[in-house]
């Protein structure tokens, strides 16, 4: 099996939608669209992992400024689909994340991973990330 990593583009939106509901999220197109041309306005990077012309997974590569922390790159939205998965392309996509953002200047890389999804945190470890904190994220929503 041959995988392809690259960049999306605006033509890969579509396409992204069973990677965004494995997440655990609705896909609306032109939410999507908008935050796609938002992330690449803030240049931030969408990567994905075809194979045979469909995308099978994607990660988001963000550089993250925090007055206390400093600057960090960031990975979101990791996902690879189910048939696909325990091919090393979780793997592949954040090393090509990484490289990435060692190119904006980041020297430490930090990921999230949700307490449901134990199968994730296992891989982060496998390759070398660790555990530094567990913390509880809230929201409001601030415009109607």
């Amino acid at each position: 099996m041959t995988v392809i990593y690259k960049q999306a583009s605006e033509t890969d939106i579509e396409n992204i939608a069973p990677l965004v509901e494995a997440l655990g999220y609705d896909f609306n197109f032109d939410v999507v669209y908008r935050t796609f041309k938002s992330l690449q306005t803030r240049g931030d990077s969408l990567l994905i992992a075809t194979s045979n012309g469909q995308i099978v997974g994607m990660v988001q590569a963000l550089v993250d400024v925090r007055i206390a922390e400093g600057i960090s790159g960031e990975i979101v939205s990791l996902c690879v689909l189910p048939d696909f998965r325990s091919k090393g392309i979780a793997k592949n996509l954040i090393n090509n994340a990484r490289a990435i953002l060692v190119s904006k200047g980041c020297s430490t890389l930090r990921v999230r991973a949700n307490d449901e999804r134990k199968e994730v945190k296992d891989i982060y470890i496998k390759i070398g990330f660790e555990h530094i904190k567990k913390q509880n994220v809230f929201m409001k929503k601030i415009v109607q």
